[in-house]
């Protein structure tokens, strides 16, 4: 079975100048069959002086599931944001955004 790619939202790109995130463009998930879950995360790195809130969220909240998908990060610190693509669900050729 071929993984889904998924595009990360112009938004997170906007804000390269604030934080840096990896993955920059696309999440892979990658699973034996859709009677399966898949994960991949997203890190979230804090470059700036002060704190900054960060929120994640997708276009299609019934097939992900976004852990730890908002907080606060102290400078100079990460965050993991995990990313869930739940069982039963398969992309459909419609692009998944994450913003």
């Amino acid at each position: 079975m071929q993984a889904p790619h998924i595009c990360l939202a112009s938004a997170l790109l906007a804000l390269t100048a604030i934080v840096t995130y990896r993955p920059t463009a696309e999440l892979q998930f990658v699973r034996a069959d859709t009677n399966q879950e898949a994960l991949c995360s997203i890190k979230i790195l804090n470059e700036q002086q002060v704190p900054v809130a960060y929120k994640v969220r997708t276009t299609h909240p019934k097939n992900y599931r976004v852990k730890q998908g908002r907080g606060i990060l102290q400078p100079s610190h990460s965050e993991v944001v995990n990313v869930i693509l739940l069982s039963g669900n398969l992309t459909n050729g419609s692009p998944t955004v994450f913003s």
